[in-house]
Protein backbone atom coordinates (compact mmCIF):
# COMPACT_ATOMS: atom_id res chain seq x y z
CA UNK A 1 0.00 0.00 0.00
CA UNK A 2 2.78 2.41 0.96
CA UNK A 3 4.73 1.71 -2.23
CA UNK A 4 1.64 2.17 -4.39
CA UNK A 5 0.85 5.50 -2.70
CA UNK A 6 4.43 6.69 -3.10
CA UNK A 7 4.43 5.76 -6.79
CA UNK A 8 1.16 7.63 -7.29
CA UNK A 9 2.57 10.72 -5.56
CA UNK A 10 5.68 10.64 -7.76
CA UNK A 11 3.57 10.33 -10.90
CA UNK A 12 1.39 13.24 -9.85
CA UNK A 13 4.42 15.38 -9.06
CA UNK A 14 5.95 14.51 -12.43
CA UNK A 15 2.75 15.61 -14.16
CA UNK A 16 2.77 18.95 -12.34
CA UNK A 17 6.47 19.42 -13.09
CA UNK A 18 5.94 18.86 -16.80
CA UNK A 19 3.21 21.51 -16.82
CA UNK A 20 5.15 24.14 -14.86
CA UNK A 21 8.84 25.04 -14.89
CA UNK A 22 8.35 26.82 -11.57
CA UNK A 23 6.96 23.68 -9.93
CA UNK A 24 9.80 21.67 -11.49
CA UNK A 25 12.37 23.96 -9.84
CA UNK A 26 10.70 23.83 -6.43
CA UNK A 27 10.31 20.04 -6.59
CA UNK A 28 13.88 19.40 -7.70
CA UNK A 29 15.69 22.07 -5.69
CA UNK A 30 16.84 19.74 -2.92
CA UNK A 31 18.49 17.48 -5.51
CA UNK A 32 20.29 20.53 -6.89
CA UNK A 33 21.21 22.17 -3.57
CA UNK A 34 20.83 19.54 -0.80
CA UNK A 35 20.10 21.10 2.56
CA UNK A 36 19.64 24.60 1.12
CA UNK A 37 15.96 25.60 1.25
CA UNK A 38 14.40 26.97 -1.90
CA UNK A 39 13.53 30.68 -1.55
CA UNK A 40 11.07 31.89 -4.13
CA UNK A 41 10.85 35.42 -5.49
CA UNK A 42 8.63 37.04 -8.11
CA UNK A 43 11.48 37.38 -10.62
CA UNK A 44 11.94 33.60 -10.78
CA UNK A 45 8.29 33.25 -11.71
CA UNK A 46 8.70 35.96 -14.36
CA UNK A 47 11.74 34.24 -15.87
CA UNK A 48 9.97 30.87 -15.83
CA UNK A 49 7.00 32.40 -17.65
CA UNK A 50 9.27 33.71 -20.44
CA UNK A 51 11.16 30.43 -20.72
CA UNK A 52 7.89 28.50 -20.97
CA UNK A 53 6.97 30.84 -23.83
CA UNK A 54 10.27 29.97 -25.52
CA UNK A 55 9.50 26.27 -25.07
CA UNK A 56 6.06 26.81 -26.57
CA UNK A 57 7.58 28.51 -29.64
CA UNK A 58 6.01 31.87 -28.78
CA UNK A 59 9.38 33.61 -28.23
CA UNK A 60 12.52 32.92 -30.26
CA UNK A 61 14.84 35.67 -29.01
CA UNK A 62 14.98 36.36 -25.28
CA UNK A 63 17.25 38.43 -23.07
CA UNK A 64 17.26 38.22 -19.28
CA UNK A 65 19.09 40.99 -17.42
CA UNK A 66 19.44 40.28 -13.71
CA UNK A 67 22.19 40.85 -11.10
CA UNK A 68 24.33 38.05 -9.65
CA UNK A 69 23.06 35.91 -6.80
CA UNK A 70 19.48 35.75 -8.10
CA UNK A 71 19.44 32.10 -9.28
CA UNK A 72 19.50 33.13 -12.93
CA UNK A 73 21.98 30.43 -13.93
CA UNK A 74 20.14 27.80 -11.87
CA UNK A 75 16.80 28.71 -13.43
CA UNK A 76 17.87 29.15 -17.04
CA UNK A 77 20.98 27.03 -17.58
CA UNK A 78 20.45 24.19 -15.09
CA UNK A 79 16.72 23.59 -14.62
CA UNK A 80 15.21 24.75 -17.91
CA UNK A 81 17.13 22.32 -20.21
CA UNK A 82 16.46 19.47 -17.77
CA UNK A 83 12.77 20.44 -17.74
CA UNK A 84 12.51 20.48 -21.52
CA UNK A 85 14.08 17.02 -21.68
CA UNK A 86 11.25 15.63 -19.52
CA UNK A 87 9.00 15.80 -22.60
CA UNK A 88 11.37 16.52 -25.52
CA UNK A 89 14.65 14.70 -24.87
CA UNK A 90 15.68 15.14 -28.52
CA UNK A 91 16.32 18.87 -28.08
CA UNK A 92 19.91 19.99 -28.67
CA UNK A 93 21.58 22.79 -26.70
CA UNK A 94 24.50 24.93 -27.78
CA UNK A 95 25.58 26.60 -24.54
CA UNK A 96 28.26 29.19 -23.92
CA UNK A 97 29.71 31.36 -21.18
CA UNK A 98 32.75 33.61 -20.82
CA UNK A 99 35.07 30.68 -20.18
CA UNK A 100 34.87 27.08 -21.40
CA UNK A 101 35.46 25.45 -18.02
CA UNK A 102 32.78 27.60 -16.40
CA UNK A 103 30.34 26.73 -19.21
CA UNK A 104 31.21 23.07 -18.65
CA UNK A 105 30.51 23.30 -14.93
CA UNK A 106 27.10 24.84 -15.60
CA UNK A 107 26.23 22.08 -18.07
CA UNK A 108 27.46 19.46 -15.59
CA UNK A 109 25.11 20.80 -12.91
CA UNK A 110 22.18 20.24 -15.27
CA UNK A 111 23.47 16.78 -16.17
CA UNK A 112 23.88 15.87 -12.49
CA UNK A 113 20.34 17.03 -11.77
CA UNK A 114 19.07 14.71 -14.50
CA UNK A 115 21.10 11.84 -13.07
CA UNK A 116 19.69 12.38 -9.56
CA UNK A 117 17.29 9.91 -7.94
CA UNK A 118 14.56 12.58 -7.96
CA UNK A 119 14.76 13.03 -11.75
CA UNK A 120 15.31 9.37 -12.56
CA UNK A 121 12.26 8.29 -10.52
CA UNK A 122 10.10 10.56 -12.66
CA UNK A 123 11.68 10.61 -16.11
CA UNK A 124 14.31 7.88 -16.16
CA UNK A 125 12.23 6.07 -18.77
CA UNK A 126 12.43 9.01 -21.19
CA UNK A 127 16.11 8.70 -22.14
CA UNK A 128 19.50 7.33 -21.18
CA UNK A 129 22.79 9.16 -21.32
CA UNK A 130 25.17 7.77 -23.91
CA UNK A 131 27.87 10.35 -23.23
CA UNK A 132 28.12 12.33 -20.02
CA UNK A 133 31.31 14.39 -20.24
CA UNK A 134 31.24 17.83 -18.61
CA UNK A 135 31.76 19.79 -21.82
CA UNK A 136 29.51 17.68 -24.03
CA UNK A 137 26.86 15.12 -23.21
CA UNK A 138 24.12 13.39 -25.17
CA UNK A 139 21.27 10.94 -24.77
CA UNK A 140 19.88 8.04 -26.74
CA UNK A 141 17.00 10.13 -28.08
CA UNK A 142 19.24 12.54 -29.99
CA UNK A 143 19.49 15.27 -27.37
CA UNK A 144 22.86 16.93 -26.84
CA UNK A 145 24.43 19.75 -24.86
CA UNK A 146 27.67 21.49 -25.78
CA UNK A 147 29.58 23.85 -23.47
CA UNK A 148 31.75 26.42 -25.21
CA UNK A 149 33.04 30.01 -24.90
CA UNK A 150 34.13 32.96 -27.08
CA UNK A 151 37.67 31.59 -27.26
CA UNK A 152 36.30 28.31 -28.65
CA UNK A 153 34.26 28.19 -31.84
CA UNK A 154 32.12 25.15 -31.06
CA UNK A 155 32.29 24.37 -34.77
CA UNK A 156 30.37 21.40 -36.09
CA UNK A 157 27.68 21.58 -33.41
CA UNK A 158 24.27 23.19 -33.73
CA UNK A 159 21.36 23.58 -31.36
CA UNK A 160 17.62 24.04 -31.18
CA UNK A 161 18.52 26.25 -28.23
CA UNK A 162 21.40 28.73 -28.21
CA UNK A 163 21.98 29.46 -24.53
CA UNK A 164 24.49 32.18 -23.58
CA UNK A 165 25.03 32.67 -19.84
CA UNK A 166 27.28 35.64 -18.95
CA UNK A 167 29.35 36.03 -22.14
CA UNK A 168 31.70 38.39 -20.25
CA UNK A 169 33.06 37.88 -16.73
CA UNK A 170 31.83 40.99 -14.92
CA UNK A 171 34.44 40.53 -12.17
CA UNK A 172 37.40 40.85 -14.51
CA UNK A 173 39.20 44.19 -14.66
CA UNK A 174 38.92 44.33 -18.45
CA UNK A 175 35.20 43.42 -18.54
CA UNK A 176 34.27 46.74 -20.12
CA UNK A 177 37.38 47.28 -22.21
CA UNK A 178 36.75 47.89 -25.89
CA UNK A 179 38.89 44.87 -26.75
CA UNK A 180 36.79 42.50 -24.62
CA UNK A 181 33.51 43.98 -25.79
CA UNK A 182 34.54 43.90 -29.43
CA UNK A 183 35.89 40.35 -29.23
CA UNK A 184 32.63 39.10 -27.69
CA UNK A 185 30.48 40.93 -30.24
CA UNK A 186 32.55 39.61 -33.15
CA UNK A 187 32.27 36.08 -31.72
CA UNK A 188 28.49 36.44 -31.57
CA UNK A 189 28.18 37.85 -35.09
CA UNK A 190 30.60 35.36 -36.63
CA UNK A 191 29.90 32.16 -34.69
CA UNK A 192 26.78 32.21 -32.54
CA UNK A 193 24.39 33.34 -35.27
CA UNK A 194 25.40 30.34 -37.39
CA UNK A 195 24.84 27.70 -34.70
CA UNK A 196 21.04 27.56 -34.73
CA UNK A 197 19.31 24.38 -35.85
CA UNK A 198 16.15 25.20 -37.79
CA UNK A 199 14.62 21.84 -38.63
CA UNK A 200 10.89 21.62 -38.12
CA UNK A 201 10.76 24.81 -36.05
CA UNK A 202 12.77 27.98 -35.52
CA UNK A 203 15.66 27.75 -33.07
CA UNK A 204 15.65 29.95 -29.96
CA UNK A 205 18.41 32.14 -28.55
CA UNK A 206 18.44 33.01 -24.86
CA UNK A 207 20.96 35.52 -23.49
CA UNK A 208 21.46 35.90 -19.72
CA UNK A 209 23.73 38.65 -18.45
CA UNK A 210 24.29 41.80 -16.46
CA UNK A 211 24.36 45.05 -18.39
CA UNK A 212 27.97 46.23 -18.34
CA UNK A 213 28.36 48.81 -21.08
CA UNK A 214 26.31 50.61 -23.77
CA UNK A 215 28.16 48.53 -26.37
CA UNK A 216 27.87 45.14 -24.68
CA UNK A 217 26.33 42.06 -26.28
CA UNK A 218 22.87 42.81 -24.91
CA UNK A 219 22.80 46.00 -26.98
CA UNK A 220 24.46 44.62 -30.09
CA UNK A 221 22.84 41.22 -30.46
CA UNK A 222 19.82 40.34 -32.57
CA UNK A 223 17.78 39.69 -29.41
CA UNK A 224 17.97 43.41 -28.66
CA UNK A 225 17.29 44.50 -32.22
CA UNK A 226 14.11 42.47 -32.57
CA UNK A 227 12.90 43.60 -29.16
CA UNK A 228 12.34 40.15 -27.66
CA UNK A 229 13.73 40.68 -24.19
CA UNK A 230 12.89 40.31 -20.55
Amino acid sequence: MYEARKKQEIQEDARKCEQSLGHFIKSGWDSFKPGQPYVHNWHIGAVCEKLEAVSAGEIHRLQIWVPPGTSKTATVSVFWPAWEWTTRPWLRYWGASYETRFAGRIAALSRDLMMSDWYQERWGHMFKFVRDAEGYFSNDRGGTRLATAPESTGSGEHGHRILIDDPINAKEADATSMITLSTTNVWYDGTVVTRGLDIGFKHARVLIMQRLHPNDLAERSEERRVGKEC
